[in-house]
């Protein structure tokens, strides 16, 4: 073969090979980038009013509980998915939804207020927040079977209602104390185990799936935030940053990344602001996963569903 056409066949042969190198690093890429979470989620939906459940896509989105006269608060999913816990706004009062078939059912009655059911892990029962009538400041934290039978008080702590978080072993229930610090609930005794996290006000903790790490809403003059921590309050981080209101973060059902809710105001027409929510999705290294589905659903307090 003369030297100029070996010279073209070997220029043809590094790019046929450049070419196949190339799709293989697109492809690596590809196989690389960030991927929504897998499974669904419930939100509240601000817009529409009631609760939610759709994909991280936006797909199958329905609507599974709404009223007329009353907002859902602290939702908590069974760990089958197939029942979504709350507390209603007005009535005080704990529910639970059945997603199949929408039934409704009342789990506590009576003179107190009830909010904030937290699902234990294995479904049988539900912690959650009380406000009696005691000469003490703060509310109380009981524990109820999931039918709403049996409740009783676990210790003598007192608590501010909001989310809290059975760990994944059931040993152990987070809360926020009623001076704003996060704390260990023993599931059994009620012994209160304080977390040693750093000063500032913290609420909402969500354990990872595999325990070792809490998120939680916290705040630091003035500005909440999402932070993450060993579970055993160690290796503090602040996971946003700005001057929003970002709160209530949960883990995906994988533990790869942190969903929560943004508050924030933004101009509809010249002179006119108005506060809207949106959801977000965080890497543990704080850098957000573009998610254009979360912005659209202009809701909050969002929790993922379970496999069933």
């Amino acid at each position: 073969m003369p030297s100029n056409e070996r010279l073209v066949s070997r220029a043809r042969g590094w790019m046929s090979a450049a070419v196949v190198l190339g799709m293989s690093a697109l492809a690596c890429q590809d196989a690389l980038a960030p991927s929504l979470p897998a499974g669904e989620l419930v939100y509240r939906s601000l817009g529409e009013g009631g609760l939610f459940l759709m994909r991280a896509d936006g797909s199958e989105r329905r609507r599974v509980w709404f009223s007329n006269d009353d907002l859902a608060m602290c939702p908590s999913l069974s760990p089958d998915g197939s029942k979504i816990a709350f507390h209603k706004l007005n009535a005080n009062q704990i529910f639970a939804v059945d997603l199949a078939t929408g039934e409704e059912r009342q789990l506590t009655t009576g003179p107190y207020q009830n909010q904030c059911p937290i699902w234990s892990p294995d479904g049988t029962k539900i912690a959650f927040i009380r406000l009696q009538a005691v000469s003490t400041p703060g509310y109380s934290l009981f524990v109820m079977h999931a039918d709403g039978t049996n409740a009783i008080q676990l210790g003598s702590g007192t608590f501010v209602a909001d989310r809290g978080s059975w760990s994944p072993d059931g040993k152990r229930i987070a809360v926020s104390s009623w001076n704003n610090r996060l704390v260990y609930v023993d599931a059994a005794t009620g012994v209160i185990d304080t977390i040693p996290t750093p000063e500032m006000l913290a609420r909402a903790p969500e354990w990872s799936p595999d325990g070792q790490q809490i998120t939680f809403s916290g705040q630091e003059n003035g500005i909440p935030a999402i932070y993450v921590m060993a579970a055993n309050g160690q290796n503090v981080r602040r996971l946003t940053s700005g001057s929003f209101t970002d709160q209530y973060p949960v883990w995906t059902l994988d533990g790869q990344f942190i969903t929560f809710h943004r508050y924030q105001y933004k101009t509809i027409n010249p002179g006119t602001q108005m506060l809207v929510a949106s959801l977000h999705l965080l890497r543990l290294d704080g850098s957000e996963v573009p998610w254009i589905v979360g912005d659209s659903a202009q809701g909050d307090l969002a929790i993922w569903r379970p496999h069933s």
